[in-house]
C-alpha cells in the first residue's frame, strides 16, 4: 500500500530498497512477507543478495522501468492476499483518496475489494483464534497437577515437549517404543524405552506426541501393556504447533 502510494512520483530508473523480505522466516511472524510479496508482483528490474550460503540476506531492491507502471494492477491485485491487521477507517481513506489522483478506477475497485474482504476475515478469525486459546488453555490445565512422558521423541514430540515446558507443566522424559534407536535429545532430556517405565497411575501421566496418524497403532500397544491413562492431543494442539 506504500509503494502505490509513492510510485506516481517516483521517477524513471528510482531504485526502491526492500527490507525483511525473508521476515516470514527470520521471525516467528509467518505472516511477514508482504516486502516479498511487492518484490515479486512488481515488475522492474530485480536484485537481491544470496550470501555464501546458499541464504537471502533479507534484502532485495528493484529500479522502475517503463514496464512498473504498465503492469500496475499486478500489485493492485496482490493487496487481496490475506493481512496481519486492517488498517483503520482513517487510513484506508487517505491510501485511497492518494489512489484515485492517480490510478484507473479498476485499480480502485480491486484496492476496495481488498479492504473488504480482508476485514471480512479477519472478523471471522477472531472468534476463531479465541476458541483456539480456551481450548489449549483447557488442555494444558488437565496436565498441571502430573508427571509427564511425551511418547515419541520425532518432530512432533519436541514441539510438544517444548511448548508444554513453557507452560511450567512437570516434564520426566520422552518415551519411544522398545528396540528403537535412542537419539540425543536437544537438551539433554531423558530418553526411555516403554518397558524401562512403570508409570505411576496416580501421578504420572502419557502425553503421545506423534502425528494423529499413528495414535491408534500406539494406543493399541498401550493397551495391551494394560496402559490406559494417556493423552491424545486435539486437533486444536496440532494446529497450534504446525501454524
Amino acid at each position: 500500500m506504500d509503494f502505490l502510494a509513492y510510485y506516481p512520483y517516483l521517477k524513471m530508473g528510482s531504485i526502491v530498497v526492500l527490507h525483511d523480505i525473508a521476515l516470514n522466516h527470520y521471525s516467528t511472524n509467518l505472516e511477514g512477507f508482504a516486502t516479498k510479496l511487492l518484490l515479486d508482483t512488481v515488475v522492474a528490474e530485480k536484485s537481491f543478495d544470496i550470501d555464501s550460503e546458499g541464504e537471502s540476506i533479507n534484502i532485495g531492491a528493484f529500479k522502475i522501468t517503463e514496464d512498473t507502471g504498465k503492469y500496475i494492477n499486478d500489485v493492485f491485485s496482490a493487496l487481496t492476499i490475506t493481512w496481519k491487521y486492517s488498517p483503520d477507517d482513517a487510513e484506508v481513506s487517505l491510501y485511497r483518496k492518494i489512489y484515485e489522483q492517480h490510478y484507473s478506477q479498476e485499480n480502485i475497485r480491486c484496492f476496495d475489494m481488498a479492504v473488504k474482504l480482508n476485514r471480512c476475515t479477519l472478523n471471522k478469525r477472531i472468534p476463531s483464534k479465541r476458541s483456539q486459546f480456551t481450548k489449549l488453555f483447557k488442555h494444558v490445565e488437565r496436565l498441571m497437577d502430573k508427571n509427564i512422558y511425551i511418547y515419541g521423541c520425532g518432530n512432533y514430540g519436541k514441539q510438544f515437549y517444548h511448548m508444554l515446558e513453557e507452560c511450567s507443566i512437570n516434564l520426566k522424559g520422552y518415551i519411544i517404543s522398545d528396540g528403537e534407536k535412542k537419539t540425543e535429545a536437544e537438551n539433554g532430556e531423558k530418553i526411555y524405552w516403554l518397558s524401562e517405565v512403570k508409570l505411576d497411575k496416580d501421578n504420572d501421566l502419557l502425553y503421545l506426541g506423534v502425528n494423529s496418524n499413528l495414535c491408534k497403532e500406539i494406543c493399541a500397544e498401550l493397551n495391551k501393556r494394560k496402559i490406559n491413562e494417556y493423552v491424545i492431543p486435539d486437533k486444536a494442539m496440532f494446529e497450534f504447533i504446525t501454524n
